[in-house]
């Protein structure tokens, strides 16, 4: 009796390469590259990733610390000012003409976002929520009321500062970061 043969059609659907592929004659080399190649590609994966997990240096990482306390200081103040009612604040938001809900609004943003700066994992939030506060606040000096917008550009630029700085955070936050992409490469 002859042996019988496999047949080569139709073509299998071969889950280690993801591709359609026809039975090979010896299908157990076929597994074992299959296998090495796998490995070479999560290895350099894997390299790849721990590039891009790089931490800050300790010098950067000391000065942002630094500079978020001073500007949630800043905002801490600020932002109790206007919930607090201060004659100054009152008097300013007369003049911006939307009511005095919106001076409870902007204290309440730069009370929260102050607090956010100090939350290492929601920094970059409270910065980008600082950021964009400040933009109208700049806007609002030079179009509605008047005066020097120097103070709100400069505690918009340690603001921003602080969101470039702390951007890997938002990206974990969000769910790139480089972990969990090796994660999707495992499976």
């Amino acid at each position: 009796m002859q042996p019988v043969r496999k047949r080569h059609w139709p073509p299998q659907w071969s889950s280690q390469t993801g591709f359609w592929r026809r039975q090979l004659k010896f299908p157990l080399i076929y597994k074992i590259k299959i296998k090495q190649n796998n490995k070479q590609i999560k290895l350099a994966m894997k390299e790849i990733n721990q590039t891009n997990r790089q931490r800050p240096s300790k010098a950067k990482n000391i000065a942002l610390w630094m500079l978020q306390g001073l500007t949630a200081a800043a905002f801490l103040m600020a932002g109790f000012a206007k919930l607090s009612s201060q004659p100054i604040m009152v008097e300013m938001f007369d003049k911006i003409g939307l009511g005095q809900w919106f001076r409870y609004l902007t204290g309440g943003i730069e009370i929260t976002s102050a607090i956010l700066l100090l939350v290492p994992k929601l920094t970059p939030v409270g910065a980008g929520l600082l950021v964009c506060t400040m933009s109208g606040a700049v806007i609002t000096h030079l179009v509605k009321i008047g005066g020097s917008p120097v103070p709100a550009i400069v505690l918009g630029c340690f603001a921003a500062i602080i969101l470039w700085g702390r951007f890997d955070s938002l990206k974990t936050l969000a769910g790139r970061s480089p972990a969990r992409t090796n994660d999707a490469v495992k499976t």
